[in-house]
């Protein structure tokens, strides 16, 4: 469990035009719509490839080194 202190939830407040409690409760598409009718455009996803920049997300994705459930089970029983 996490906890946001009151500028972070100021900041989302006066970003999004909802409270955290409001998003709380509410689906990420609902969040989505409103924020689309706030801003007047449609919201999408920017991927940006940058070689010098690794994304947030997994490293093993990024890098092309997940291995699939098959081959994993395969290398493990060699063990």
């Amino acid at each position: 469990m996490f906890a946001l202190n009151t500028k972070v939830k100021q900041n989302i407040e006066k970003d999004t035009g909802l409270s955290v409690a409001q998003m709380s409760k509410m689906s990420a598409k609902n969040i989505d719509d409103h924020i689309e009718k706030r801003i007047g455009k449609k919201l999408h996803l920017r991927i940006q490839r940058n070689k010098h920049l690794c994304p947030r997300g997994s490293v093993y994705l990024f890098l092309r080194r997940l291995l699939p459930l098959k081959r994993a089970d395969k290398k493990l029983s060699r063990i």
